[in-house]
């Protein structure tokens, strides 16, 4: 089941730093349920997709959101010689399934690599036809 993004003020650099012009959450989601402003971010339910890109895209982690666990991702991969990681809309199996195959940053795939992790992305076909798929 998919949740909704939670915002913390404390670590927003738009709500820490009144003039930060970031809007790296707000330029990702594709279905403008954020609205930016001096207090933070502000997510309109009605209009979230519930992908978590925006969670993906922020760098100070002040969206965060409980089935986007990137850290978990990253502890587990010593112990793997193979991964599998699934888009939840595709209703494919993996070692972990995310809201939305987006959500693997370059980051994620060099730390990865450089474990010597296989990495298979399960869902890259669903990519055309699914909601979050830009």
């Amino acid at each position: 089941m998919a949740s909704q993004p939670v915002f913390r003020a404390t670590h927003c650099t738009r709500y820490r730093y009144r003039y930060s012009t970031c809007r790296r959450c707000a330029d990702v989601c594709q279905y403008n349920a954020l609205a930016l402003s001096e207090q933070g971010i502000a997510i309109a339910p009605s209009a979230c997709r519930n992908c978590s890109l925006c969670v993906a895209a922020c760098p100070t982690e002040a969206l965060s959101c409980a089935t986007l666990d990137l850290t978990e991702i990253v502890k587990r991969a010593p112990d793997r010689c193979a991964m599998t990681i699934a888009c939840a809309p595709s209703g494919l199996k993996g070692d972990q399934v995310l809201p939305c195959l987006g959500n693997v940053d370059a980051a994620m795939l060099a730390h990865l690599a450089s474990r010597g992790v296989a990495l298979t992305l399960a869902g890259t076909e669903y990519c055309p036809v699914c909601a979050h798929g830009t």
